[in-house]
């Protein structure tokens, strides 16, 4: 630190730092990282969402199919109980 006084009475400070270990640079690195790493984790979470959704309507359109196979074989079953009453 460079403090100047002059004859009047006012005084001015210089601070200056060689920037020898590039702390600018990596500081502008780090925010450059770091806005990085919000936006991967705000893709993160959305493709996480996506693919909860997707499975869940694809889990969904199983119990549908399902739903039906049982309607199905219900259907089926009464069909053969009532020909085997016919039959008797």
């Amino acid at each position: 630190m460079f403090t100047y006084l002059s004859q009047f009475g006012t005084e001015i400070g210089f601070s200056w730092e060689i920037d020898i270990w590039g702390k600018i640079g990596n500081a502008r690195e780090q925010l450059t990282a770091e806005y990085l790493n919000t936006q991967e984790a705000k893709n993160a979470i959305q493709t996480n969402l996506i693919a909860s959704v997707a499975k869940g309507y694809f889990n969904l359109l199983m119990l549908d199919a399902k739903i039906e196979v049982a309607k199905r074989n219900v259907l089926l079953n009464d069909s053969t109980l009532q020909n085997d009453q016919t039959a008797v």
